[in-house]
């Protein structure tokens, strides 16, 4: 089992969201308004390795700042991820898959 897939919930900017992997049809990721009851964060359980991490970033973002326009969410998720990666950041499973 992947570490992700033990996450229940969340918390940011003091809201706590649901956390959920599933097949999303038409996105990466998604997350309900701040203000709904039993708020959730979906992300695409066929994510793997920078996307995941650019799509985890997004999601959170829009946690933290709903009213951002996604255009812009998704340049400053894609260019965190990039950074991050540079930097050497890695998913411990994915670091695991490989070394078998």
């Amino acid at each position: 089992m992947r570490p992700i897939e033990k996450i229940r919930s969340v918390t940011i900017r003091g809201k706590r969201y649901n956390f959920e992997l599933k097949k999303l049809k038409d996105a990466r990721g998604m997350t309900d308004h701040p203000e709904t009851k039993n708020k959730t964060v979906y992300i695409d359980s066929r994510e793997r390795g920078k996307e995941l991490l650019a799509t985890l970033i997004d999601e959170f973002i829009h946690c933290a700042v709903w009213e951002i326009q996604n255009d812009i969410v998704d340049q400053i998720s894609d260019d965190m991820a990039d950074a991050l990666w540079r930097c050497g950041l890695r998913f411990q499973d994915e670091i695991e898959a490989e070394k078998e």
